[in-house]
C-alpha cells in the first residue's frame, strides 16, 4: 500500500513537551524489522535458510549487504558489531571468507539473482584494502546480475580514506557514500576518541565527487558528552559546507551494559534529557533553515534527493539499514552479524568475527538465529512501516491489529496521533514520538524474554 508522507512539518519539541517525553520517550524498538531482532532464535538455522534460498525463483530484484567488520580504532560512542585491528592481513583473511559465503549462498539459489542495490557497512568498509575490494566486486558480478545503474553505497570514515580509494569506488560503480562525522567540535571529538578535522571531511567529499560518487550522506549524533546547542549549531554549519543530499540525525544510545567501552564517557558531561532536547531542536531548526526536509523520524534530505521524493510519493521503505528507497523483497547479508531478509522471515549470521570465521571452516552457511514471519507479522510490519515512513497508516484492519489500545488512546488524547476515519495519523506534535505510536501495534513488545535495556530511547 502506498501512503504518501504527511507534510514534513517540524520535528522540533518545546519545553512543555518534556512531560510527554517522560511519558512516551522511554526505550522502544527502532523497527528496522518486524518482528525485531529480539525475537530472533536459534530455531532458524542454516537448513531453514537453505530452504528459503531455494524458493527465490522469479524473485525480482534483490539487494546485497556486506558487513566489513573491522575498524582501525574504537570510537567510544560505538554500538556497532565491529573489531579493532591494525593488520591488513586480518582483513584480507576475512574478505576471503566473506567471498566464500557469497559463493555458498549463490550455489543454493535456483537461478542467477538480479541485484538492484548493494551496500557495504561495518565496521569501516573504507578500511578494506583496495585489492580486496576489487576481488569482492569481481566475484559479486560473477555470481549475480548487478543491474546497470544499481545504487551502490559504502560507509566511509574520512580518516581511513587512502589515496586512490575514491577513484576505485568510482571505477567499481559506487554512486553514494555515507560519511560518519557525528560532530565537528574538537572537544567532543577528543572525548569520544574520534578526532576528525573538518578538512578531512571536505577532502573526502571533494575526492569522492571528483571520482563520480556524487550522492553524499552524513551521519550525525546528538546527546554526546560535552555537546551543547552551540556546538551542534556549528556542526550543522560545517555540514552545510559539504552539502550532502541526506543527513541522518541519530540520538546517541548510551548502553554501557551492552557496550562496556561506553562507560568511559560517564566521566564527562553527558547531556540529560532536557539538554538532549535543546541539542536536538537546535539541529532540526538549523537543518530546516538550510533547506533540508524532514523524512521519517531521523533523516533530512534535500528536496531533490530520491529519498525525499520517495517519502513524498509514499514509496519510502525501512529495513536494517534504516530508511531506504529500496523496495526489494529480498536482502542477502554477508559477513559477521549480517542480517538477511526473505519473504519467509529473517536470518542473522554469527556475530563475532572470530566465531564467524570458525563457522565458515565447516560446510554450510554461518547462520546463528532468525525468525519466520506469519500473516499477522506481515500485516503489523506494514502498519509500522507506514507510520514510520509516512506518518500515517490506513485500512479497515488497523483496529484488529492494535495491541496497546489504552496507550494509543492516551496518545490521541495528548495530541500525538489522531484518527481520521480508518486512517491513523501521527500529528506534527507527535512526529518525534512516531516509534512509540508504532509500538502500539507490536504484538511482541513486553512479552517473552525481558527487553529491558535492549532498545534506545524513543525520543
Amino acid at each position: 500500500m502506498h501512503v504518501a508522507i504527511e507534510d514534513s512539518g517540524s520535528l522540533v519539541l518545546r519545553k512543555p513537551e518534556m512531560e510527554l517525553i517522560a511519558k512516551y520517550g522511554g526505550p522502544v524498538p527502532r523497527y528496522t524489522s518486524y518482528p525485531t531482532a529480539i525475537q530472533f532464535h536459534a530455531g532458524v538455522d542454516a537448513a531453514t535458510v537453505n530452504g528459503w534460498l531455494g524458493t527465490l525463483r522469479d524473485a525480482g530484484e534483490a539487494s546485497l549487504y556486506l558487513h566489513m567488520a573491522y575498524c582501525k580504532s574504537l570510537c567510544l560512542y560505538c554500538g556497532c558489531n565491529m573489531k579493532v585491528t591494525n593488520k591488513q592481513d586480518t582483513i584480507t583473511a576475512y574478505v576471503n571468507v566473506l567471498i566464500d559465503e557469497m559463493r555458498r549462498t549463490a550455489a543454493l539459489l535456483p537461478e542467477r539473482l538480479k541485484v538492484g542495490a548493494i551496500h557495504l557497512g561495518g565496521g569501516t568498509p573504507s578500511y578494506v584494502p583496495m585489492k580486496d575490494l576489487r576481488r569482492v566486486f569481481a566475484v559479486m558480478h560473477e555470481l549475480f546480475d548487478v543491474k546497470a545503474g544499481a545504487e551502490i553505497s559504502m560507509e566511509i570514515d574520512p580518516r581511513q580514506l587512502v589515496d586512490g580509494m575514491p577513484a576505485l569506488l568510482g571505477e567499481l560503480g559506487f554512486n553514494r557514500a555515507s560519511l560518519g562525522i557525528q560532530d565537528t567540535n574538537s572537544t567532543v571529538q577528543n572525548v569520544i576518541r574520534r578526532v576528525q578535522p573538518q578538512a578531512l571531511n571536505v577532502r573526502a567529499v571533494t575526492q569522492l565527487r571528483e571520482a563520480g560518487v556524487q550522492d553524499i550522506n552524513v551521519d550525525l549524533l546528538y546527546g554526546l558528552p560535552m555537546q551543547t546547542p552551540e556546538t551542534m549549531r556549528q556542526t550543522v554549519a560545517d555540514i552545510q559546507e559539504l552539502r550532502p543530499s541526506r543527513i541522518a540525525l541519530f540520538g546517541y544510545a548510551h548502553v554501557p551494559w551492552m557496550k562496556k567501552h561506553q562507560a568511559v564517557l560517564e566521566e564527562y558531561n553527558l547531556p540529560d534529557a532536557e539538554a538532549r532536547l535543546d541539542i536536538f531542536n537546535t539541529a532540526v531548526e538549523a537543518l530546516t533553515k538550510a533547506g533540508y526536509v524532514a523524512v521519517g523520524i531521523d533523516h533530512f534530505c534535500l528536496p531533490t534527493d530520491p529519498m525525499a521524493i520517495a517519502a513524498k510519493d509514499g514509496d519510502l521503505k525501512r529495513n536494517f539499514m534504516g530508511y531506504t528507497t529500496d523496495a526489494a523483497p529480498v536482502l542477502l547479508g554477508f559477513g559477521a552479524s549480517a542480517i538477511s531478509q526473505y519473504p519467509q522471515g529473517y536470518a542473522q549470521n554469527i556475530t563475532a568475527p572470530a566465531d564467524y570465521l570458525d563457522a565458515m571452516e565447516k560446510p554450510g552457511l554461518p547462520i546463528a538465529r532468525g525468525v519466520a514471519v506469519d500473516a499477522g507479522d506481515m500485516a503489523r510490519r506494514g502498519v509500522i512501516e507506514q507510520l514510520l515512513c509516512g506518518m500515517r497508516a490506513e485500512g479497515h484492519a488497523l483496529d484488529e491489529l492494535l495491541v496497546q489500545r489504552e496507550r494509543l488512546n492516551d496518545m490521541v488524547q495528548d495530541g500525538l496521533a489522531e484518527w481520521q476515519g480508518d486512517t491513523l495519523r501521527v500529528t506534527e506534535k507527535g512526529r518525534p514520538f512516531a516509534r512509540a505510536v508504532a509500538a502500539c501495534f507490536d504484538a511482541y513488545l513486553g512479552k517473552g524474554a525481558s527487553t529491558a535495556g535492549r532498545h534506545s530511547k524513543g525520543v
